[in-house]
């Protein structure tokens, strides 16, 4: 079974942040667009695959060439 996805962006603060920057720094699930701040001000802007239907807290990445830098073709 294939589920579509969509890559995404979101943006994270505080906890958050962390929780996501952990996971993208073992490879696991997100992909770091920015980082700025440090403990309680941290925020990140992260990248993902999402399925279908979006959530609505993400922005679809529509751009061919960051969806190819994403999925390391570039």
């Amino acid at each position: 079974m294939n589920i579509p996805t969509k890559w995404v962006a979101a943006s994270y603060t505080g906890d958050r942040a962390k929780s996501v920057l952990a996971h993208a720094n073992e490879g696991i699930g997100y992909k770091i667009l920015q980082q700025s701040g440090r403990g309680t001000t941290l925020q990140v802007l992260a990248a993902f695959l999402a399925p279908e239907p979006l959530p609505a807290h993400v922005t679809e990445i529509v751009d061919p060439i960051k969806i190819a830098k994403l999925e390391g073709r570039l």
